[in-house]
């Protein structure tokens, strides 16, 4: 049986104890739902400025003492996103060597490591990019499939 106690109008009081002997308390409102709120940690709303479309090639990212081999998963103008086991720290300058589909030309980049999921992901953000490798991208980017809405 749950300790209920009515908190004021439309609203419960609810205290559980754990197995632990620790006790956690908490209100809900009841009655009428109450609008949701978007929550800054949403993922169905994109805080992205720049269109960001799949990409699936491997590329070659090089710190100052470390290289390493990934899979690009994303990409934008302004950055990429990277599927590696081998992580680097968030702020970590690094050139990455790729090469877009349908272009002919390689494409070298100076990236800053924006954020990082450990021995998973890393997101670069794109530092000084070249008037040639920014158009490679931008023609990569507007001959993708537009995605339909669920």
């Amino acid at each position: 049986m749950l300790p209920l106690a009515r908190f004021a109008k439309g609203f419960v009081w609810l205290r559980l104890r754990a197995q632990n002997g620790k006790s956690q308390q908490a209100v809900f409102h009841v009655g009428k739902k109450q609008p949701e709120q978007p929550s800054q940690t949403d993922t169905n709303i994109e805080k992205r400025k720049q269109k960001r479309v799949p990409l699936d090639i491997l590329l070659h990212c090089q710190s100052a003492q470390t290289l390493i081999e990934g899979k690009a998963e994303n990409i934008s103008i302004s950055g990429i996103l990277i599927r590696t086991a081998k992580t680097l720290p968030e702020g970590e300058e690094i050139d990455i060597f790729f090469t877009v589909p349908g272009m002919t030309q390689g494409i070298q980049a100076r990236g800053r490591v924006a954020h990082v999921v450990p021995e998973a992901f890393m997101g670069v953000e794109f530092v000084n990019l070249s008037p040639e490798s920014t158009r490679q991208i931008e023609q990569y980017i507007a001959a993708q499939p537009v995605p339909k809405a669920d």
